[in-house]
């Protein structure tokens, strides 16, 4: 049976690993305030009502004072479960402990009953009930966190009308202010029709009110414009939402360190008046805790307290914390273009190829570009690009190829780099690092092939001439062909090694379905049986 050679060699890493530390030594940053003065809101955020201890003290070490815990939908409900793991695992009680304030996110409108009558501004019945239920969230089911984050779309009535909006948080502020909480409102909307109304409804919200905006427009995408709503809600104080974790960037199955990216719109959101952070380091079960993407904490930590504002002193001071000074240049060089090799892998130019939390992306006969997210959908400068890509415009694919091979030339300098590391990181490290790493290689190495098949599949919908249909359908299966080499091959059996108090597997390509990439390419075949003759 013909086996590959996998994109690094694991096993005589993974062998020798034994069991380590539970918890490593506490970051050492640089001191606070050395380049500015620290923003009074530095908080770390974890999705749903648990958090991991560990990443907090750890948090506290990068310059965070915050702590802010998700919740998907509801009120009653989700403050409730919140309070009950709070009083089992005390987080309150530890981020308080470490000088860092809590809250708690909210969704309104939510569990509303036809006995409340219509939501309008007017309904003095609705509003009556919604004061009640915050003097109970605040009064007797989580006294003991220090604020609320409200969000008003994906919720059970999505409230984004300035009148009906404006009274929700007339109603929540006057609990809030009552029970000595602070309140932050959440600008994240779906269209830009919304966005201008929510930024509409907060010129005449009290200026104690913080407003709270996504460093993007919408969900997270590494190749978004700014939030228009950023720096637009003066004399409010505004708060920039980052995601560390990478929810819409394969969370923590491959290398995705970014200082350069967050930096570069951490720069721009403190010239347009920011006051704080909010940043999120888990999704559900994937955290940056110990991964190689803990550097973005620490970039945003570090920028945030006003500790360091030089890109190099970041990922240098970082390093050689995290891995010790006789690897740091070695491990920095094998991460530093980790994000390129990333966005490459999801992203087709600036235009987010299909959902990038899900597998496998959309066929030829779908718009993969239709997505909240997508630029075109907030800037109208991209439409042409949109246009370009949904019509397989030739330049723009030949742009497209370029892009894909420069990057998967990054991808293996990266792994180069990776294994000089390994002579001096321990057996443990040196196998998560190049996991990662080969990992990013391989999900570029899988998607770059479906992309370039899209993008010619949907040229030849278009295309008039039947040489240049027949060239393309020939391409097209040339990247089938490809995929399928990759779906055929055999890889290394996973090792599970227990290090840091949590179990790493590593060995193997992780986060592939190769049955999916099977399909996919099975379902192009089929659309090319009709559409190329």
């Amino acid at each position: 049976m013909r086996r590959s050679r996998w994109l690094l060699s694991f096993a005589a890493c993974c062998f020798a690993c034994v069991e380590g530390q539970a918890e490593l030594p506490l970051p050492k940053l640089p001191p606070p305030g050395a380049v500015h003065s620290p923003l009074p809101y530095r908080s770390v955020s974890f999705y749903g009502a648990r958090a991991d201890k560990q990443l907090i003290r750890r948090a506290v070490a990068m310059g965070f004072n915050g702590v802010t815990f998700q919740t998907d939908a509801g009120t009653i409900s989700a403050v409730s479960d919140f309070a009950q793991r709070d009083r089992a695992e005390g987080y309150t009680d530890l981020a308080h402990a470490l000088g860092m304030n809590v809250t708690l996110w909210v969704h309104e409108l939510t569990e509303i009953t036809p006995e409340m009558g219509p939501v309008s501004a007017a309904n003095d019945a609705l509003w009556t009930a919604i004061r009640d239920r915050y003097e109970r969230v605040l009064g007797q089911i989580a006294p003991q966190i220090d604020g609320l984050v409200l969000t008003v779309t994906e919720s059970q009535i999505w409230v984004t009308d300035p009148d009906t909006l404006n009274k929700l948080v007339e109603v929540v502020r006057d609990r809030c202010r009552a029970h000595g909480k602070s309140l932050i409102v959440r600008t994240f909307v779906w269209t830009p029709d919304q966005l201008r109304q929510v930024m509409t409804a907060v010129q005449s919200m009290p200026l104690d009110v913080i407003i709270m905006s996504k460093y993007v427009p919408q969900d997270w995408n590494l190749r978004s414009v700014d939030d228009p709503a950023i720096g637009a809600t003066a004399p409010h104080e505004q708060i920039a939402e980052y995601d560390a974790a990478g929810e819409y960037f394969l969370t923590d199955k491959v290398a995705n360190a970014m200082p350069g990216h967050l930096k570069s719109h951490f720069d721009y959101d403190l010239a347009h008046g920011i006051r704080g952070v909010n940043v999120r380091v888990d999704r559900g079960s994937a955290s940056v805790l110990y991964e190689p993407s803990e550097v973005n904490l620490w970039a945003l930590g570090a920028l945030a307290s006003g500790a360091v504002d030089s890109l190099d002193e970041i990922w240098n001071a970082w390093a050689r914390d995290r891995y010790g000074a006789a690897s740091a240049a070695a491990v920095i060089a094998s991460l530093e273009h980790s994000t390129d090799v990333v966005q490459e892998a999801l992203y087709v130019q600036r235009l987010s190829f299909g959902d990038t939390r899900s597998f496998p992306p959309p066929n030829g006969d779908s718009d993969a570009f239709a997505n909240n997210w997508d630029v075109w959908k907030w800037d109208p400068f991209f439409i042409p690009m949109y246009q370009a890509a949904l019509n397989g415009d030739p330049s723009f694919i030949a742009a497209v190829d370029a892009a894909k091979q420069r990057a998967l030339a990054l991808a293996s300098q990266s792994l180069e780099a990776a294994r000089i590391a390994a002579t001096t990181l321990s057996a443990n490290e040196a196998a998560i690092l190049r996991q990662r790493i080969a990992n990013n290689q391989l999900e570029l190495a899988v998607r770059a092939p479906m992309m370039r098949g899209y993008l010619r599949y949907r040229r030849i919908l278009v295309a008039s001439d039947a040489g240049e249909r027949a060239r393309l359908a020939s391409e097209i299966r040339g990247e089938l062909a490809a995929l399928r080499d990759l779906a055929g091959r055999s890889y290394p059996p996973f090792v599970s090694l227990d290090y840091l108090g949590r179990t790493w597997r590593v060995g193997g390509p992780d986060g592939i379905d190769w049955a999916l990439v099977r399909g996919w390419a099975d379902r192009m075949e089929a659309l090319l049986a009709t559409a190329a003759e």
